[in-house]
């Protein structure tokens, strides 16, 4: 019998965008209590957690920051692997580097800046695509697509963004 993995995506919150406040209560209002209901394995963000560069003590830096803990803890108290991949130069920017430290007090949590492969959860591996500007794409993805004997390498799932 396959297996049934449920991976929840949140994808394109682009912070900045709209009134912080907004997208805080949809958070706490949608988001945040369907996740406390339902179980679910991994949580992924695919991208454009930002929608420009933002000033680290902005209100739309600060609550952007205050949604990724409170979601950081609950993957923690859970056990749940938390990604967020990497967006757009023109949205993402460099931005996400501010939450590397969350990396080391919440393990189950990590952003994902290059492309690669991880066993996400035991027996289920995934490509990571996030935003990337290569030289030449296919040489960069080729490499992660095919091993060196030019065989297509298989993965579970391949998360991207761009």
């Amino acid at each position: 019998m396959a297996r049934e993995i449920r991976i929840v995506g949140i994808g394109d919150v682009h912070w900045g965008a709209m009134p912080p406040e907004r997208l805080e209560n949809e958070f706490n209002q949608i988001i945040f209590p369907w996740l406390e209901a339902n179980a679910f394995e991994a949580l992924v963000q695919f991208g454009d957690w930002f929608d420009k560069r933002l000033s680290l003590d902005s209100e739309d830096a600060k609550t952007a920051m205050r949604i990724l803990v409170r979601l950081c803890q609950l993957c923690q108290a859970r056990n749940v692997p938390f990604r967020v991949i990497k967006g757009t130069l023109s949205h993402d920017y460099f931005q996400l580097q501010n939450y590397h430290p969350l990396e080391t007090e919440y393990p189950t949590f990590r952003v994902i800046s290059t492309a690669g492969h991880e066993e996400l959860l035991e027996g289920f591996d995934v490509l990571w695509v996030p935003e990337e500007y290569p030289t030449d794409y296919g040489d960069y993805y080729g490499q992660l697509l095919n091993d060196a004997d030019g065989n297509n390498l298989v993965y579970d799932a391949i998360f991207m963004h761009g």
